[in-house]
């Protein structure tokens, strides 16, 4: 499969100048070739942006994001705190 080079606009959002960190959980591998593309566009226009992509199992996903959201704690896939 060929790789995708993109490229990202300008926004109108101001970046934040300091380390980010971005978790993206979904439960389907096959948008991988996309996000691949567009987690290498980031890195390449804001290189203090850091996107960390799981894919797990949909019943695992249905644990993990709500607790994570009710909580404001990142948690992987083992449920294991980070």
């Amino acid at each position: 499969m060929p790789v995708v080079a993109l490229e990202l606009p300008n926004t109108t959002v101001a970046i934040p100048s300091g380390n980010v960190s971005l978790r993206m959980v979904d439960n389907s591998t096959n948008k991988a070739p996309f996000l691949n593309a567009v987690f290498a566009a980031y890195r390449g226009k804001y290189p203090n942006v850091r996107i960390t992509h799981d894919t797990l199992p949909a019943a695992e996903v249905a644990k993990v994001v709500p607790w994570g959201s009710r909580t404001g704690t990142r948690m992987t896939s083992s449920n294991s705190r980070r």
